[in-house]
């Protein structure tokens, strides 16, 4: 159990971390709305409205009060508020909560709140108290929320002079102090993040200052960096973390893992040692150079169980992909680990040389109608796969295509599905082809609580590789899928039970069953999951945890390279009913 918790401490860390920072970059824009746009808007959005129960102004002071019930907007925002009143001499504005009603800014449909607000729209300088709001599923609250001009934020050294010089000039700056942040809606929520500050370049990046890791009142992790993510909505971020993990070929396993991130690219470093005496570590380098267009390098140190040797593995190469779904890669590798199930429970992985590799992907293509995605691939390259002795080299070009469907006759309680792909493989003659097709036609049922899942998985080749590693085998299995819940200890907690199994129809014997009891903490899960290879004799266990608002980004330790049958390909949005 002790090494459990560190697990699922250790996770926690990580993958709320990373979706946490993106949703602050987001509020954090948000919260910058109400200094600019009085300073950018034309004269039709500038113009202000004020509403209140009651209204007066002084001549003399040129100061302008409203009270009770006060509106403040304009096309843009509103801002309410029991108190209010402007300085017209220096164009100061104020607005004040009282015992019963806080002072609250509502743009686009996203409400900050606080105790005050302080601005002057002249020199583009002001305060939020106490400022806290919700965005997506996430709630912050926080001490001042400062806004300032570029020049006064070099001044109190919260930018470089080189960061100056990149911005544009007519950027503001936001430092929000003393921020939590967690997707828990409680009082004393499960798990929350606190940084002492958060810097906003607007357009530019956030500089998040040493943040700390609390589950529930305890403080697990301090980040010992300053962590800067760029806003590209488009890039994942992370940050650098001690790490542990369990492999059954490998023993216990401790590290850290985790990226440094600029402006337009990162370095990722992963570095682990295990008790059986092996020590791994993965260092990645990634550079956009263009809006779409971007390079990487790579070096990992990994074991391969199958041979017993650990290498050193590098690869490197460019990468376009735009906005409408297109990508393609050029890349060579040394020794990369490729690993391959053939059936269900038989995994084998080799050492492939790339020289070079190149592999294009069309976006998914819908037919509504059908409710069917499509999409279409193609590779070529030049390869070698072994390490003892020398061999040619041998050419490869492949052309496919994957589709991807739910009848849209599919009743509320069964619901069918498909995925099929097809390849052509051409290694240099005619007696050197290829051809690999892969179908998955299943069920997804509820009898009551119970949810279960039936899929058909088939398998044709025909020709054979001269490439070890890119040898296909037939194959037919039938997978089945139960799981069910039970209440917890409290309303909003459950526990999940789910097992799947499948069976080898070649084999004529049950060949894998993966295991998993999973615990919904109202606002986070986590996943205990065995998995029992038996043609391998093998059997592995992992951690998962994800936030709840959040499964797509979900963090495994152990083998988290499982085939699922019922799982919905990347790229494809998945459906709310599913």
């Amino acid at each position: 159990m002790v090494t459990l918790n560190i697990l699922q401490q250790s996770i926690a860390v990580i993958t709320s971390f990373n979706k946490t920072v993106k949703t602050i970059l987001t509020i954090s824009m948000f919260c910058l709305i109400f200094v600019a746009v009085p300073v950018y808007a034309s004269e039709e959005e500038s113009k202000v409205n004020i509403d209140a129960d009651k209204l007066s102004y002084e001549d003399a002071s040129g100061i302008a009060t409203a009270e009770g019930n006060v509106v403040v907007k304009n096309k843009n925002m509103r801002m309410y508020a029991p108190f209010a009143k402007y300085d017209t001499s220096n164009e100061q504005i104020e607005a004040f909560s009282d015992q019963y009603n806080e002072v609250s800014l509502l743009v686009d449909g996203k409400k900050l709140s606080g105790n005050k607000l302080n601005y002057n729209v002249a020199t583009r300088r002001g305060v939020m108290s106490n400022a806290h709001g919700k965005m997506d599923a996430i709630f912050f609250k926080g001490k001042d929320l400062q806004v300032m001009p570029l020049d006064d934020a070099v001044k109190q050294k919260l930018i470089s002079t080189k960061q100056r010089k990149k911005t544009e000039k007519d950027d503001l700056v936001a430092k929000w102090l003393d921020v939590e942040s967690t997707t828990c809606g409680f009082t004393n929520p499960h798990y929350k993040f606190v940084a002492k500050s958060i810097i906003v370049i607007p357009n530019k990046r956030v500089i998040i200052k040493q943040p700390q890791v609390f589950i529930g009142k305890r403080m697990i992790f301090r980040y010992p960096f300053d962590y800067v993510a760029p806003i590209d909505k488009r890039e994942k971020s992370g940050n650098i973390l001690p790490m542990i993990s369990y492999d059954s070929n490998k023993g216990v396993g401790i590290g850290i893992s985790g990226p440094f991130v600029w402006d337009s690219g990162k370095i990722t470093v992963d570095a682990a040692y295990w008790t059986d005496d092996i020590w791994e570590a993965k260092l990645k380098f990634y550079q956009k150079i263009g809006e779409y267009v971007s390079i990487f390098a790579e070096t990992e140190r990994t074991y391969n169980k199958d041979d017993k040797d650990i290498l050193w593995r590098p690869r490197w190469g460019v990468r376009y992909a735009d906005a409408n779904g297109w990508s393609a890669t050029l890349m060579e590798s040394q020794r990369e680990l490729v690993e391959t199930e053939m059936r269900p429970g038989m995994d084998r992985r080799y050492n492939v040389w790339r020289s070079p590799e190149l592999q294009i992907n069309s976006p998914w293509f819908n037919d509504a109608s059908a409710n069917t995605y499509f999409r279409f691939m193609g590779i070529w390259g030049r390869y070698q796969d072994n390490v003892e002795y020398v061999k040619p080299w041998v050419e490869r070009i492949g052309v496919g295509l994957q589709v991807y469907g739910e009848p849209t006759f599919a009743s509320a309680a069964i619901k069918p599905f498909y995925n099929a792909s097809y390849w052509y493989y051409d290694y240099g003659s005619e007696e050197s082809t290829q051809k690999v097709g892969d179908a998955v036609v299943g069920l997804r049922w509820n009898i009551g609580a119970v949810e279960l899942g039936t899929a058909y998985v088939r398998r044709w080749v025909s020709g054979a590789s001269p490439l070890v590693w890119d040898r296909y085998l037939d194959r037919e299995d039938i997978y089945q899928k139960v799981s069910f819940s039970i209440p917890g200890k409290n309303s909003y907690e459950k526990w999940t039970v789910s097992v799947r199994g499948a069976y080898d129809l070649e084999e004529d014997r049950l060949a894998e069953m993966v295991y998993s009891l999973a615990y919904d903490q109202h606002c986070i899960t986590w996943e205990l999951w065995a998995r029992e290879s038996r043609p391998d004799d093998d059997f592995s266990i992992g951690v998962k945890f994800y936030i709840n608002a959040y499964p797509e980004s979900e963090l495994s330790l152990g083998i988290n390279e499982i085939y699922d049958p019922f799982a919905v390909p990347s790229g494809i949005k998945r459906r709310n009913d599913r």
